[in-house]
């Protein structure tokens, strides 16, 4: 049986797992472009320089032969056409929809977690179910072959109880196997195991 319940599996679920991390990713990824896009309505202050040495100069003209320059170049974005409004306009949209997207898979881990946390208390419940009508089948084959020892019984009587005590034991077998099915099903949908 699960011993985490289901907060904390749920938790274990939406940290560990690869599909949700990669959409939380995409979703910052997406909310920091919106952003840039933003703050190209704020002016940009760009400065450049250089300088040297020229190797041939005239004598008369430049007294020493080294050169600099400098240039500030200041961006208003006044007139745009109404672009960059719409750009932010459209990257806030695309963060929210990835927002969206991440929330909507988090209440399906959510959800498949509880599901497959229920699917495993039913799987072990089944197996003390099935124990017991083996055990249940194991006793009506022995007073089956007790009476047909005695001959109170026909060898078709004997033939069912034996078929019921083979079913019964493969009915245990199956549900001990669902159990491992369903525990590995919770542990895929938690993130432990990934395809």
């Amino acid at each position: 049986m699960p011993s985490d319940s289901s907060e904390s599996l749920q938790t274990i679920a939406l940290r560990d797992r690869p599909d949700l991390s990669a959409l939380n990713l995409s979703s910052q990824a997406e909310q920091k472009f919106a952003r840039a896009q933003w703050l190209q309505h704020l002016p940009s202050i760009s400065a450049s320089a250089t300088g040297g040495l020229t190797p041939i100069r005239p004598d008369n003209v430049f007294p020493e032969n080294w050169y600099a320059a400098v240039g500030v170049n200041l961006n208003l974005p006044i007139f745009a056409g109404f672009r960059i409004s719409s750009e932010t306009k459209e990257a806030k949209l695309r963060a929210q929809a990835s927002e969206r997207r991440v929330a909507d898979l988090s209440n399906a881990i959510r959800k498949d977690v509880q599901t497959a946390e229920l699917a495993a208390q039913t799987a072990y419940q089944r197996i003390g179910v099935t124990e017991a009508f083996r055990d249940e089948t194991a006793k009506a084959l022995s007073l089956a072959q007790t009476r047909y020892k005695l001959g109170l019984s026909s060898i078709v009587e004997l033939s069912q109880a034996e078929l019921q005590s083979t079913q019964a034991s493969v009915a245990a077998v199956n549900s001990r196997y669902q159990y491992l099915l369903t525990l590995r099903s919770l542990d895929y949908v938690t993130g432990k195991i990934i395809p």
